[in-house]
């Protein structure tokens, strides 16, 4: 398959003409559909929709992005790159071309009620657009789950999958009533969902006790 990054300026409403205080705190416009200046049709082809809202004065992030552009382009490969947290970006496309090679990942059971269940609650959301809802909301998501299992080199989805899969969903556009609060700011760290997060999902999907005490001897497998 064939995997589509597109980056768009959202064209927002018109500028403030006062001038305003370093400390001062303006509220953005809400981010509406016709911002995006594309059809229902096609944006609902994304599976996942990030709208990045930069810091505005902020020059210690602005430095940061700068910085990592410029170690992107003169960094040179060495043992200690390969040794710390932080993969460079040498190491991390040879290990994406790798996890190419794992064709013939298959979805249990439980990741399928997972993600039907997810897909089902979105679909009955007023709040939710009725062109996010479609079948092809639900194919996304089995997209998402069988490329992250890929890239950890599975051959067969584990819960993780399902549930890394509806995080970055709740931060998509659009999405995020099913847990509250979990929408990025373009300086944060991602992190993968903790056992808390793990247990209100099922708690809010209505999924039966067995589902966490699957998921956590599927944790136990991983680290051992």
């Amino acid at each position: 398959c064939t995997s589509i990054i597109a980056a768009q300026r959202i064209k927002r409403g018109g500028r403030i003409k006062r001038k305003i205080r370093k400390d001062e705190v303006v509220a953005e416009p809400p981010i509406t559909l016709k911002m995006f200046k594309l059809e229902e049709s096609l944006l609902n082809r994304f599976d996942l929709i990030f709208v990045m809202n930069e810091p505005k004065h902020d020059k210690c992030f602005k430095r940061q992005i700068t910085n990592m552009i410029i170690d992107e382009v003169t960094e040179e490969i060495c043992e200690e790159d390969f040794e710390s947290d932080n993969w460079p970006h040498e190491r991390i496309t040879a290990h994406i071309a790798f996890a190419k090679t794992y064709n013939s990942v298959t979805i249990t059971n439980e990741v399928h009620q997972i993600l039907l269940r997810y897909y089902q609650f979105c679909s009955m959301n007023r709040l939710i657009p009725k062109w996010r809802t479609t079948s092809r909301m639900y194919e996304g998501l089995k997209r998402i789950t069988l490329a992250h299992a890929r890239l950890v080199l599975r051959t067969q989805t584990k819960m993780i999958d399902a549930f890394t899969t509806i995080m970055l969903s709740e931060m998509s556009y659009s999405l995020g009533f099913l847990i509250e609060n979990q929408k990025l700011q373009l300086q944060d760290e991602f992190k993968g969902p903790s056992d808390d997060y793990v247990m209100e999902v099922l708690h809010k999907l209505k999924l039966p006790p067995e589902f966490m005490q699957k998921y956590q001897e599927e944790q136990m497998d991983t680290t051992n």
